[in-house]
């Protein structure tokens, strides 16, 4: 059977076609890419930038302004056409308000929080090690324990200043070189603080783990 040919076949678009077109990808794209920003950081948008209104929601008005796409689009034109100066002085305010402890420890639970899916499915493989051999540490790497603005995966409960990092191999090599380098550089973060950690792999089997643990 024949393949019916197409009408546009052999046809060329006009410049002003090919612009007219290009123009609405881009829109198209542009629009699709910041809905998918809202969602993805909806949790993030629904704080200020002021200690006394963290946790605030946006105010329904700043809600339909933003329905509004002549509206979302000024606003997106005024962000990308900030001076150098202006991105500065956020910056700096940003910094500023990045030493208050509460407000830090606030954001890093979030960035948490949405991020990979927690408890891990390594970190899933030590907790239920840990509850079947009454091991004296606990799961905190959701988040709920910081030593020095970072989130170690367990802590021992026997009041010792002992942390657990279980892990991947391949993500720290990839990360940081090695998996010695990953071990030296978050072990000497921890130490700073009077913390002795220790690291296990994935591919650990669970007398070894054991081992370590007791």
């Amino acid at each position: 059977m024949q393949q019916r040919k197409s009408n546009f076949e052999g046809h060329k678009h006009s410049d002003v076609t090919r612009k007219k077109i290009s123009i609405a990808c881009v829109k198209e794209n542009s629009t699709r890419n910041i809905k998918r920003g809202f969602q993805k950081g909806n949790k993030l948008w629904k704080l200020n930038t002021t200690p006394h209104t963290w946790g605030a929601k946006i105010s329904r008005v700043k809600k339909e302004q933003f329905k509004n796409i002549a509206y979302k689009e000024a606003h997106i034109k005024h962000l990308r056409n900030m001076t150098p100066q202006h991105k500065l002085n956020i910056s700096k305010a940003r910094k500023k308000l990045w030493q208050n402890k509460e407000y830090r420890e606030r954001m890093l639970k979030i960035v948490i929080a949405n991020g990979n899916k927690r408890p891990t499915s390594i970190e899933k493989k030590f907790i239920d090690i840990i509850k079947r051999n009454n091991l004296p540490y606990k799961y905190v790497g959701d988040g709920s324990f910081w030593i020095g603005y970072k989130n170690p995966d367990f802590i021992s409960t026997n009041n010792k200043k002992v942390c657990i990092e279980v892990a991947y191999a391949y993500w720290k090599i990839k990360n940081y070189g090695s998996k010695r380098g990953y071990e030296i550089q978050r072990g000497n973060h921890f130490s700073k603080y009077g913390w002795k950690t220790k690291f296990f792999w994935g591919d650990e089997t669970e007398k070894t783990i054991k081992e370590k643990l007791v």
